[in-house]
This record gives C-alpha cells, sequence and structure tokens, in this order.
C-alpha cells in the first residue's frame, strides 16, 4: 500500500528557543528526509588562491515556530542554521502528526528589528545573554535603559548606541570614584570598542540590518556558506553578494562565476532551491532561468550516468516540457557564452568536468614523453617469492640499475629478463602469465592500467614488486654501510659523526600507495604493509604545506615520490585525479603511473569513467592489460555475483529461505556464500503487520542469529540500505549479542562494552578526543564555515603530526567498545 505524501505548508513567525533533543523522538526522520550530501571536491589549488570552503550543513534540531496566520504553536524538525527569538522565519513544512512539521528545504529569515513589542526586555535579555554578558551586567544596562528612556524605545537598531552610552556613562562613573578631578580623557563614542562586537550573534544581527536579502534567500541558496558568510564581518563580500541578489541572482546558480566573483569554492545554488524564492525567479530574465534548468540538467545526467558529456540532441529533447527547442539552444549558447559549458563534436560538456579530463591528458602526455625509467628486475622471480614464502625469500643480489629517470636511454636500456623481448620463459612454472606481463609493463612503461576482478591480485603484485625493490636497496646500503665500517683509513670525524647520527631523519615517500575513499585506503594498508593515503590526503597535505610553509623552509611531504599507484581506479573521480597528477608533475620526482580497479565495476559516483577511459585509450600502447585468473577460488561466487550487479543483473543464489510468522531453517546455512532470504509480503489486514510494520524483518534477523555461523559478532555482519530496517536489525543483534536494548525508554542510543559500533563518516582521531571537542557558539560556527580556528579544512588533520601519525578513521569501518570512561563536567 503506497503512503499518502502530505502537501507542503508554509509557516511563518517568531522562532522560539529548542527543545532538548536528546528528549524528543526521533521516530519523526523519514526516508524522505534531505540527506546529507557529500561536500565536493576542492581543488588545493584553489585553495591557496585564497577560496572559501563550504562548510558542514547545520545539524537538525527541534524548535516552536508561532504561525502569524493561524496563532498556532508548530512543532518542527529541521535545520535551522541560525537560532533565537529576535528572528521570523519562512519555511516550507510537510505535516508528521498532531501539530508536528518536519521542514522541507531551508528557512529564511527576518530580524525583528523593533524586538517585538512589548517583549524588548526579555528579547534584549536573551540576545545579550548569547553574547556572552553576565547577568548582573544584563540587568544593570536594562535598568539604565528604563530610567534614561524606555523598553519600547530599545531595538537593533539603536542597540549598539544604547550599549556605548551605557559603557560611558559607567567608565565616567568609575573614572570619579578614582580621580579628584576626573578630567581623564575617554574615547569618542564612535570609537569606543564595545566587548560584544566580535560575538558571532551581534555580527550576525548586525548583518542581517544592513544586508536584508542575505538572511532571507542565502539560508535557501547557498546553505553549506551561509553561516560563515554572515559571521565573516566581510563587508565587501556581503555587499557584493546582496547587490548580486537584487540584480542578477542567477549567477549563484553557477560554482564558476562565483569563484571568479566572490572566491566561494563549489558554491553554486541549486535550480530547486531557486525554486523555493519565487520573489527571486520572478526578477529573473527567461533567458537566465532556462540556462538554469539546463545547467541542472545537464549535471544530474552526468552524474546519473557517469559521463562528463551529453549529446546535444539529447539534452534538448529532456528539457522540451521547460521550453522550446529554440530556447534551449539560445540557453546553451548562453551557458557558453559564460564559460559554464564547453561544445565538442556535437556533445555538451561541463567546463569543469572537461577542463579536469584535459589536465589529466596533459599530465599522463608529459609523464609518457620523460626520459624513461626502466626498473631492471627479474618480475618471475618476484611472483614467485610471492607465490611462496613472501617478501624476505626474494633477496638476491640484483642491483637496481638505471634507478634515477632518465638514467639509461630508451634505446640502451638493458632487457628485462623474461620479458616481450622475444627470450625463453625461464622463470619458475605455475605463474599467471597475466601478472608477469602485467609486471613487465610496470618495469618499463611510464604509464600503466592494470584491470581485474576482485582475487585477480592487481594489488599484491605491485606492492609485491615495490616491497622486493625497497629491500634490494635496503641490503645495497647495508652492505656500503659494512664496508665503511671496515674501512681502515677512514678519518675519525667521520666516524665520530656517523655515531652521532641519532636521530635517524624520516624516510622520504618515493612509492605512494593512494585510493578514492578513506576505506579503500584503509584496506590498502592492511593489505601491503605499506603506508597509503586518500587522494584527499595528499590534495590537502600541499594546501596545508602552501600554507604553513610560505618561505619554503621544508619540502612537501610528497616532493620524492617517483611512483604514483592508484588503487580502486574506477573509483576515482576526474576532477580530483586530475588535481593530484598535477601536483605530482609538478612538485615531485613523478616517473611512473600505475592504476589499478576493474573496468567492469560500477563507475565512480561522481561524473567520469577513468579508468575504462584510460584502459582503452592506453591499451593500443601496451601500458594497459586485464587480469582474468581469480586466484582466490572462494571467493569466485562472490566475484561474479559482483559482475552481475555491475551488469545490473539478479546475482546467482546458492540457497534460498522463506520467512513465515514461525521461521525455521530448513537447511543449514553452513556451506553457502550467496542466501536469498524471501520474507513474506506484508498484510494491512494482518494484527501482526499493524503492531509492527518491520515484524517479519526482525524474525528473520532472529532466526539466522540462531546459525552457528553467525552466533560470533566479531565474524557476523548485517547491511542494510535503509534507516528504518537498521534499526529493526541493531534493536535484534544488540540483543542477542549484549543482551541489552540498544535505546532506553526516552528513545536515546545507549552504549556499553562489548557493543559493535560503525564508524559513519571519514575523520581523524584527535578530531573527537573530549579536549578538541567544542560546543561553544563560536566552536559550533567554525564547525559549519568548513575550517577550525587554525585555518584547516574540516576533517582533515591539523598538523603535520597529526596528518603522518594520527589514528585515521574510515567511514565504514567497524570497531568494539572495549571500555567506558564516564567524565563528568
Amino acid at each position: 500500500m503506497a503512503l499518502v505524501r502530505q502537501p507542503l505548508r508554509e509557516l511563518q513567525g517568531p522562532l522560539l528557543p529548542p527543545k532538548n533533543l536528546e528528549d524528543e523522538d526521533e521516530d519523526c526522520v523519514r526516508e524522505d528526509a534531505e540527506d546529507d550530501e557529500d561536500l565536493e571536491f576542492v581543488d588545493a589549488e584553489e585553495l591557496c588562491g585564497g577560496g572559501v570552503k563550504a562548510g558542514t550543513l547545520p545539524g537538525r534540531v527541534r524548535v516552536i515556530i508561532s504561525d502569524e496566520n493561524t496563532q498556532e504553536q508548530c512543532n518542527v524538525f529541521g535545520r535551522f542554521p541560525i537560532m533565537g527569538p529576535w528572528w521570523r522565519v519562512k519555511v516550507q513544512v510537510r505535516p508528521m502528526g498532531l501539530r508536528s512539521y518536519q521542514v522541507h528545504g531551508f528557512p529564511s529569515y527576518f530580524l525583528q528589528s523593533d524586538m517585538s513589542p512589548p517583549n524588548q526586555k526579555s528579547i534584549c535579555s536573551l540576545f545579550l545573554r548569547d553574547c556572552n554578558f553576565s547577568s548582573d551586567k544584563i540587568d544593570k544596562f536594562l535598568a539604565w535603559v528604563n530610567a534614561v528612556s524606555s523598553y519600547k524605545n530599545l531595538n537593533f537598531e539603536n542597540l549598539r548606541e544604547m550599549l556605548r552610552l551605557f559603557q560611558k556613562e559607567t567608565e565616567r562613573k568609575g573614572q570619579k570614584q578614582s580621580t579628584q578631578d576626573g578630567r581623564e580623557e575617554s574615547l569618542p563614542e564612535n570609537e569606543m570598542c564595545l566587548p560584544l562586537e566580535n560575538k558571532v550573534p551581534f555580527i550576525t544581527v548586525m548583518t542581517a540590518l544592513q544586508f536584508p536579502k542575505i538572511m532571507e534567500f542565502l539560508p535557501i541558496l547557498l546553505p553549506r556558506h551561509f553561516k560563515w558568510l554572515i559571521s565573516s564581518g566581510s563587508k565587501e563580500l556581503l555587499e557584493k553578494i546582496e547587490e548580486m541578489l537584487g540584480t542578477h541572482p542567477w549567477k549563484l546558480g553557477f560554482s564558476k562565476i562565483t569563484y571568479m566573483e566572490l572566491k566561494l569554492l563549489q558554491c553554486e545554488a541549486s535550480w530547486a532551491s531557486f525554486c523555493q524564492c519565487q520573489s527571486l525567479l520572478q526578477s529573473m530574465a527567461d533567458l537566465e532561468k532556462h540556462a538554469l534548468i539546463i545547467y541542472s540538467k545537464l549535471r544530474h545526467v552526468c552524474r546519473e550516468q557517469g559521463h562528463t558529456c551529453v549529446e546535444e540532441a539529447d539534452l534538448t529533447y529532456s528539457v522540451s516540457d521547460d521550453m522550446s527547442f529554440h530556447d534551449a539552444w539560445q540557453s546553451l549558447k548562453f551557458l557558453k557564452d559564460i564559460g559554464v559549458v564547453t561544445y565538442e563534436r556535437g556533445c555538451v560538456f561541463l567546463d569543469d568536468l572537461y577542463r579536469a579530463e584535459q589536465g589529466i591528458a596533459s599530465s599522463i602526455c608529459d609523464l609518457m614523453t620523460r626520459p624513461p625509467w626502466h626498473l631492471q628486475v627479474d618480475v618471475k622471480r618476484v611472483l614467485a617469492a610471492l607465490q611462496a614464502t613472501g617478501p624476505e625469500g626474494s633477496r638476491s643480489g640484483e642491483a637496481l640499475h638505471g634507478s634515477m629517470p632518465g638514467a639509461v636511454s630508451a634505446e640502451h636500456s638493458v632487457a628485462v629478463p623474461g620479458g616481450q623481448d622475444g627470450r625463453a620463459d625461464t622463470g619458475p612454472a605455475g605463474l599467471d602469465p597475466a601478472q608477469v606481463a602485467a609486471l613487465e609493463m610496470v618495469c618499463s612503461n611510464a604509464v600503466t592500467v592494470v584491470s581485474g576482478k576482485g582475487g585477480s591480485g592487481k594489488t599484491s603484485i605491485v606492492s609485491h614488486l615495490f616491497k622486493h625493490l625497497e629491500q634490494l636497496e635496503e641490503s645495497e646500503v647495508e652492505r656500503a654501510c659494512e664496508d665503511f665500517e671496515r674501512d681502515q683509513d677512514v678519518p675519525p670525524e667521520w666516524v665520530s659523526s656517523a655515531e652521532q647520527g641519532l636521530p635517524r631523519l624520516e624516510r622520504a615517500v618515493e612509492v605512494l600507495l593512494t585510493a578514492p575513499t578513506g576505506k579503500a585506503a584503509g584496506l590498502l594498508r592492511q593489505r601491503t604493509g605499506l603506508s597509503a593515503y586518500t587522494l584527499c590526503q595528499v590534495n590537502y597535505s600541499f594546501y596545508l604545506w602552501e600554507k604553513k610553509n610560505s618561505a619554503k623552509n621544508g619540502p612537501w611531504k610528497f616532493s620524492s615520490v617517483r611512483v604514483l599507484v592508484v588503487d580502486e581506479g574506477s573509483l576515482v573521480s576526474v576532477r580530483i585525479f586530475k588535481s593530484v597528477l598535477k601536483l605530482l608533475c609538478e612538485h615531485s620526482k613523478l616517473s611512473k603511473l600505475i592504476i589499478l580497479g576493474d573496468i567492469r565495476q560500477l563507475p565512480s559516483i561522481e561524473p567520469g569513467n577513468l579508468l575504462i577511459d584510460l584502459f582503452e585509450t592506453l591499451k593500443s600502447r601496451n601500458c594497459a592489460i586485464e587480469l582474468k585468473t581469480n586466484h582466490r577460488t572462494e571467493s569466485e561466487l562472490i566475484v561474479n555475483n559482483a559482475t552481475r550487479i555491475s551488469r545490473r543483473q539478479f546475482p546467482v543464489f546458492d540457497a534460498e529461505l522463506n520467512i513465515s510468522d514461525n521461521p525455521t531453517l530448513p537447511i543449514s546455512i553452513q556451506d553457502k556464500t550467496f542466501i536469498f532470504i524471501r520474507l513474506p509480503e506484508e498484510d494491512v489486514n494482518s494484527q501482526l503487520s499493524k503492531n509492527d510494520p518491520h515484524s517479519h524483518l526482525y524474525s528473520a534477523v532472529r532466526t539466522l542469529l540462531k546459525e552457528n555461523d553467525l552466533q560470533d559478532a566479531q565474524t557476523s555482519q548485517f547491511i542494510a540500505f535503509r534507516r528504518q530496517d537498521c534499526d529493526v536489525i541493531n534493536a535484534c543483534c544488540c540483543k542477542h549479542y549484549t543482551g541489552h536494548l540498544f535505546k532506553d525508554h526516552r528513545n536515546r542510543l545507549q552504549f556499553g562494552v562489548g557493543d559493535k559500533i560503525c564508524c559513519t563518516r571519514n575523520a581523524y582521531l584527535s578530531e573527537l578526543l573530549p579536549q578538541n571537542t567544542s560546543h561553544s557558539q563560536e566552536g559550533n560556527d567554525r564547525e559549519a564555515s568548513g575550517e577550525d580556528f587554525n585555518g584547516t579544512p574540516h576533517g582533515f588533520a591539523k598538523n603535520k603530526h597529526d596528518f603522518e601519525s594520527d589514528i585515521r578513521l574510515c567511514n565504514g569501518e567497524i570497531f568494539f567498545i572495549t571500555q567506558v570512561t564516564i567524565e563528568y563536567l
């Protein structure tokens, strides 16, 4: 039975203080609520150029809005970036129950500049308390106001002046008590600095008085930038935005324009948000509105299909319900003229994606035209060692000849043993020929793409190759040290300096292992035993180095990189790859690029099919290869089903179970890998379904937990894709594994020793420790701006020590609570 969606309703009225969210039931957070979208990637070059990065969305809170039309006190749950009873809001809401509503979108703000008579005294008192005024000082100020004037004359427009007069009179009384003649001079009133002028609530109110359009429209159009903008105190920037809202509001819909004119990074308003601002739409010409519609459609199609472009005919047809073909062509020309889109061969490209692909092509061409760096190593011996005992068994007397780029010219390079020069295969038997060919490509080519399903050994063979080379280098250093120690003619000062050589300098990063996500980087680090980073970490590390080392006293952490390995290449977006590759080409010793992935896997969430495009392009140059042999026999069904799912085909199951009201498992699942559990359809007339709409899921999970395979919480895991299903599974598993309920009587999560928890975002552990957690207004406002107090981008290590040694928590990682510590504030 389909759910009937309630119509939207508009509420307008004063914003009353929020209730304590922890005391409230969270059942109103429905699946159709707007979710946090991931922040778009920001280029380090743009950050170094002074651009302002978007912050996080404000958290959801409960507030009370006194609707001016119906005089109803409405309980509203949603995102409100600023709070206080001196604000009036206008917001679209959806009914969720009796006088309970959920916000649709974001609110518009209007300052009650008159302090809502006759409530001036109470509103002024709350405002000053929010600005960290002491209660004693507030009482004295209000008493002074009532004595010299009246509360009726108090408003936000004259509040600054009233506070200055009060401060001046207070200082004059203090001077009379401390001096006999009272002739000490004080600052003029217009030069006096009030203690609240640098407080965020005061800055916000003063901004609202001067820029009402910003308060009305920017929370809706630019919710991630709004909090920073109004508290920045940048009058010049605010004036530009206020003028833009009045004359050319469409400009806010294009990130390229907002960066060029306002220096705001990845900042653009969606067409959906413009539709919530009807007065702005009425001020736009049809050409501008049509351009926003086409741009929105182009971005949507590119994201859905993974392309960086759309054929012009298909794009114009897709918007035919909104405009004529002539208007569509005119709008496309307009978008091209302002530099938002690019035309090529009948296709329309998003300009930033087009430039990203061009940048990648340019960097790869640069790498391939540089003097070659050939790794002289027996790849068959490396693979044999991998099959046998591991890196320790592969030590030999090989020397790494031509170890620097350009040391051996292309025409005079030494042939790789067992390579493609026609030599006989003298290596150990039983090696995968494709793996041999892949490593030979890596050793001889500047750029190599290795594709293969899970279990084909892509990551293992490449990481093992460079471990082998590292061991060879270490053995040569050891032999050199031994020769040095045996040398009888060494001057005494050399020996003394060698003995005093501690502490040992950190070894430079030469082989850089990267992945697109924190989880993938963590797995890469775990499987290889080497340091691995996300591409974003590499990108932001350059920004931090530029910012904190303006004199360039020390080198960039990755300035010695000679080999870049990118794992899970199918998930890499073109924009971040272009940025990292450009940084390494220009600021490191990069000579080899190796991309690993599966061309048959689902593409990146962001537009751009990077892996398949590079694979098809480089295959004809003998720089790309596909590994087709699965070396993990136990994962064959998993790999095959992953392939079927990527092709949008139903997976193959080796068992099927039907769950009823009294379920029992007819067969053991001990030797099964993919099991299809068929839940009965919900019967609206069933008493069980009426009492608990998720009863069948709970019953299925409880039945599965009786199996021996799921008795250990360490080795079992359930994955669900809906919040409500997660709650059902958590309730069942928590009771089964730990014996306690996962929510208390107030519907709050409760944790204990033995509980399994999942990390839901990437972060450094140091950011979550109590000493680094600020609940102050300034701390929350700074977090919303996307930077901490040191100007570090949110979610990134704050200093060099954190970046290199801090524990990185990755989205999706599983942990168990082993100890609970309670701190009383």
